[in-house]
């Protein structure tokens, strides 16, 4: 799709493929939460060290939350680097090649050209072009991802995507999308997240009523992951945390 035009969502929930929903009753949870991680990440399974102690502790401050986290955001297809593709080799390489205290030129390649290509994801998400078709294809992740967990289409629990650097701008692309599929408003708790003059940011709204305590996420991850970062309370303003802060904004959708 040109222009920046959303691609039709037939009749809104019609259009969300419903075959990953769980044959079980929706649980009886507070919130359902989605974890989004950053440009840095290659597989949601394989998780850094820090990251896992970070899921972890929130979890363990939000125990009647059912916490998404196999939903690999710089693919449309939730295809992981580390999964089926032509460039596996390369991509289990640089895996490889990360934990290498004393990197070869072409280990430190590896590396940065994993990382490149997720932010290179994220200036597509950006892009008034092809963003929407690639938010589109995101959404159904995400909203498949809800389903495998028990989510009900219509059902009242709150939905939030925690994000982390790049997520962030993908999940300003999705949202307006998600909101029309699941018909429910979306949060979002952005964790350092990078941001851009997306069309869809126009409608981004604050508010002081986050069904998660915004205590949770900013005590919660401090302590472990991360140590600091941008913070932006609008998709227009950013600031610099502090040393051993982390630093969110959240924003109804």
């Amino acid at each position: 799709m040109v222009g920046g035009l959303e691609p039709p969502v037939r009749g809104d929930a019609a259009a969300l493929d419903t075959s990953a929903a769980c044959d079980s009753p929706e649980p009886d949870v507070d919130s359902y939460i989605v974890y989004l991680s950053g440009a840095g990440t290659m597989d949601p399974a394989r998780m850094e060290e820090k990251e896992r102690q970070f899921i972890e502790l929130l979890q363990s401050h939000l125990p009647r939350s059912v916490l998404i986290t196999d939903v690999f955001p710089y693919s449309a297809t939730n295809n992981p680097q580390l999964g089926e593709r032509r460039l596996a080799r390369l991509w289990r390489y640089a895996w490889r090649a990360r934990n290498v205290r004393h990197r070869s030129f072409f280990q430190w390649l590896s590396v940065h050209a994993q990382q490149l290509r997720n932010t290179l994801q994220v200036a597509v998400s950006g892009d008034r072009r092809y963003g929407p078709i690639f938010s589109y294809g995101v959404s159904q992740v995400i909203a498949a991802g809800l389903l495998r967990h028990g989510y009900r289409l219509g059902s009242d629990k709150p939905v939030i995507l925690v994000v982390l650097s790049g997520s962030g701008q993908i999940s300003v692309g999705c949202v307006p999308i998600l909101r029309r599929l699941l018909r429910r408003p979306i949060w979002i708790a952005s964790i350092g997240g990078i941001l851009t003059d997306d069309p869809a940011s126009s409608r981004w709204s604050t508010s002081t009523t986050c069904p998660v305590p915004s205590t949770t996420l900013s005590t919660c991850p401090g302590s472990s992951f991360p140590a600091s970062g941008p913070s932006s309370r609008s998709p227009r303003s950013t600031g610099r945390a502090g040393k051993g802060k982390s630093p969110y904004s959240i924003s109804a959708r």
